[in-house]
């Protein structure tokens, strides 16, 4: 079994570096260490607002800052980006199990 960051920490980090991105509506955890298996990676999709035209820039420094943050605790995060209308139509296997790290405010968006 892997010890490693709890889902704690990685909630708290991913609100602190998508709350700087306006273009990200949500992220979500999927895959083994959401089940409490065993783990080789973090799977989480990140979900870009209806109102983000353009997803790849937004995504490169989501990318780049989870990364960084995946350094800090000693993992590696797979991500999986998708427009809100591609989340709309629950294209993950685990679509229905997904476990919710952020959501902005609709205050915020």
């Amino acid at each position: 079994m892997n010890t490693g960051p709890t889902r704690s920490q990685i909630e708290a980090g991913i609100t602190n570096l998508a709350h700087g991105l306006p273009e990200v509506k949500a992220v979500y955890g999927f895959g083994s260490i959401f089940r409490s298996y065993s783990y080789s990676d973090i799977d989480i999709a990140v979900v870009f607002s209806p109102r983000c035209a353009e997803t790849l820039p937004p995504y490169t420094i989501f990318l780049r800052l989870i990364t960084e943050f995946g350094k800090v605790l000693g993992v590696r995060f797979d991500v999986t980006p998708l427009t809100d209308r591609e989340f709309q139509q629950k294209p993950l296997l685990e679509s229905d199990s997904l476990v919710l790290l952020y959501l902005r405010e609709r205050t915020e968006a």
